[in-house]
């Protein structure tokens, strides 16, 4: 599927896992055929502003999915549940997909035996029947829609205004000073009426 859409676009691709999956993220990364670079272990924060600056997520639905999403980035996520699938299932991306008005959940369109009403396979099982080309044309879309949006809403940037310089500041020690000594001028005149 990176294939694919490389004919299309310059792409560098992120392979974003956890440091125990280290060697499982080189191995995907050698297999890409694209420029691209691998984040093992890195802080949430980091992840979240990687992907913030992200054209696209593609990945499972997973926490790093919800990340991408709720970073505004563009997410294609698979999902094993299947579109005949009960949308309780605790798979269902229908109660648990990623927020984002910018994400597009594919999924298989039924379960493959044994599995009835959503997948419950460790292993990959039913969502092996979403294809590449589903994944590269989801892909396509979204980027062509930001591609978009991002043409429409571009605007020069507005001269900024020239800074007034701030007032001046109050000096307490002044007005407290001239308070003691309408204070002190008081008392001496307190102390003339009592004699």
């Amino acid at each position: 599927m990176v294939s694919e859409i490389a004919l299309r676009r310059n792409i560098r691709v992120l392979v974003l896992c956890a440091a125990s999956e280290a060697p499982q993220g080189e191995q995907l990364r050698s297999l890409l055929g694209v420029p691209s670079s691998l984040v093992a272990g890195a802080p949430l924060r980091q992840l979240s502003v990687l992907l913030e600056q992200s054209h696209l997520f593609m990945g499972p639905d997973s926490g790093l999915a919800h990340l991408a999403a709720a970073a505004g980035c563009p997410c294609v996520i698979v999902s094993p549940h299947p579109q005949q699938g009960d949308p309780a299932h605790e798979n269902s991306p229908v109660r648990f997909s990623p927020w984002n008005a910018q994400a597009q959940v594919l999924r298989p369109e039924a379960a493959l035996p044994p599995c009835i009403g959503g997948c419950n396979a460790i292993k990959p099982h039913c969502i092996l029947q979403v294809s590449s080309q589903q994944l590269a044309a989801a892909a396509e879309e979204l980027l062509r829609r930001k591609r978009e949006v991002r043409r429409i809403s571009w605007q020069p940037p507005r001269p900024v205004p020239p800074r007034t310089p701030p007032a001046p500041p109050i000096r307490p020690a002044s007005i407290n000073t001239g308070l003691a000594d309408a204070w002190h001028a008081n008392l001496r005149m307190d102390d003339g009426l009592q004699r």
